[in-house]
């Protein structure tokens, strides 16, 4: 995805994102499916907004906001017809 706008652009496909944080850092990776987001930190899916993209940025010793700009990579794989002589 040459521009991916994580807060608009929704799927019901999961798309796996890695993160960037103010400070450059893009050592967390999420998922996001529909409104919801999926962080492996966390007991439960938490809500699609900007203010969970900074929690999920940030660490229990430091807090980083989201680069609201920039991801550093997202990538969805959507579901395509299967051609006729194809096995699913």
């Amino acid at each position: 995805m040459a521009h991916f706008d994580i807060l608009n652009d929704r799927s019901i496909y999961p798309t796996v994102v890695q993160l960037q944080a103010g400070d450059g850092g893009t050592q967390h990776a999420i998922t996001v499916v529909g409104q919801l987001i999926f962080d492996s930190n966390c007991v439960r899916a938490l809500p699609l907004a900007l203010e969970t993209l900074h929690h999920c940025c940030s660490s229990d010793e430091k807090k980083e906001p989201f680069a609201e700009s920039f991801m550093h990579i997202a990538l969805r794989k959507e579901r395509r017809q299967n051609k006729k002589n194809w096995k699913n």
